[in-house]
């Protein structure tokens, strides 16, 4: 009777922790499916993947280029403390900071289908 019942136990726990194995394995592979279905993983060379905004150099001394502006509507230059110092309605390829103080500045781009891309910018 004894051994009856520790071989049913036995069954019990074997049958648990196989059935706790395959969720555990489902749920990686979930996970591990989505990781590669990321778009962290397409090609950057892609034509057909949308790029976003972006400037060089950074950290900047006096000017400013902007890069992949096809889709952006308005360009601001905001400090830290959130006030607007410059605020670009038609984007231009280059802009000129020298009259700004040397910090750190967030430039905000606003694209066409209505998101917001924000960049850290360090004036030397």
């Amino acid at each position: 009777m004894l051994r009856l019942l520790l071989v049913k136990k036995y069954l019990v726990l074997s049958f648990f922790l196989l059935l706790t194995s395959f969720v555990n394995l489902k749920a990686e592979v979930s996970v591990c499916s989505h990781i590669y279905n990321s778009d962290s993983f397409i090609d950057q060379s892609d034509p057909f993947k949308k790029k976003e905004p972006s400037f060089y150099p950074n950290p900047v001394r006096d000017i400013v280029n902007f890069t992949n502006q096809e889709n952006v509507t308005r360009i601001r230059v905001i400090s830290l403390t959130g006030k607007t110092l410059i605020d670009i309605k038609t984007p231009k390829k280059s802009l000129n900071l020298s009259h700004l103080p040397k910090g750190v500045y967030l430039i905000n781009f606003d694209l066409k289908d209505g998101k917001r891309v924000a960049r850290k910018l360090v004036k030397k």
